[in-house]
């Protein structure tokens, strides 16, 4: 998966045969569609379908197909398994060592099967999991889009600055204390004023909207793509080490050079200039962005369309 923490997950829809009448009725109108949901923690109403050739996912903080930021949630929390056992269809949990443990309907587990209603705890983090009929899906569905929404930055699709006040210091106290790595990223379009000095403030607003999508395109899905003001965007990469940070960010400065601008205004083309810094001891969002910042003016003053790095 590419992982879109939006994740991508939300239009999918997976038919399990039933475990009681209700469900044997349902199945039978249409597809059950199995369904996670935060009802008490961060983004509450936030929820992830499962896709149909999907059997199992896992929940946690990074590198898992439903991300929660919570840093009472470990890395790899937990993991929902779809089985099909002597021709028994089932859906069960399994505890992968978490920290803070799982609780299905507030009993402690290493591994419970899942019946439609229960009460699943991560962390502190509580989730609902339910068998729903296609129009219920919907309906939370809808509901989680609207949080989505509100959070995202109306012309990229991105997070809004306000989002990386309220989550990304949670992102970075936990990655802090567990000693695992997180590197940023500042993007900044070379020579933005000009485009909009040329061409109008619409040509270069649909710059911005498609530079967001080429931002959401290459990096990873539990990635944390900020617009920071203007033409600026933070990328957080949580669990990201200094090599694997600059593979994403050199697929984002190509990916940005090589994208289809042309069809805007003839012979316009688009780059970026990135600052790229990995976390220190005692690092926090400011110091991270300063010093990214930093690296962001290198890159400027090395002739633009480049990568530079900061300790």
């Amino acid at each position: 998966m590419t992982d879109d923490p939006d994740y991508t997950a939300e239009s999918h829809t997976l038919a399990i045969p039933s475990e009681k009448m209700r469900i044997s009725r349902l199945h039978k109108k249409g597809e059950l569609i199995p369904v996670l949901t935060v009802i008490d923690g961060p983004r509450i109403g936030s929820n992830y379908r499962f896709t149909k050739s999907e059997t199992e996912i896992a929940i946690g903080r990074v590198n898992c197909e439903f991300v929660i930021n919570d840093e009472t949630v470990s890395r790899r929390h937990a993991q929902v398994t779809y089985v099909n056992a002597g021709g028994i269809q089932k859906v069960v949990i399994l505890d992968l060592d978490s920290t803070n443990g799982t609780f299905v309907n507030g009993q402690q587990i290493k591994r419970a099967e899942l019946k439609d209603g229960a009460r699943i705890q991560v962390g502190n983090v509580l989730l609902r999991y339910e068998l729903l009929d296609p129009i219920d899906a919907k309906y939370i569905t809808d509901i989680s889009r609207m949080i989505k929404a509100s959070e995202a930055d109306p012309l990229t699709g991105l997070y809004t600055r306000k989002y990386m006040d309220d989550e990304v210091a949670k992102v970075i106290s936990y990655l802090q204390k567990r000693g695992q790595p997180l590197c940023l990223l500042m993007v900044d379009l070379d020579h933005f004023k000009s485009i909009n000095d040329r061409f109008g403030h619409p040509v270069g607003d649909e710059v911005l909207r498609r530079l967001g999508k080429v931002v959401r395109d290459k990096v990873r899905g539990h990635d944390i793509p900020i617009r920071y003001g203007g033409e600026e965007i933070a990328v957080f990469l949580p669990g990201c080490d200094l090599p694997a940070a600059r593979t994403i960010a050199e697929r984002l400065r190509m990916g940005v050079e090589l994208a289809q601008f042309d069809d805007v205004e003839p012979q316009l083309a688009v780059t970026v200039s990135i600052g790229l810094t990995c976390i220190q001891a005692g690092d926090t969002v400011s110091t991270l962005i300063s010093r990214a910042d930093e690296a962001l003016y290198d890159a400027k003053r090395d002739g633009r369309n480049c990568l530079r790095e900061r300790e």
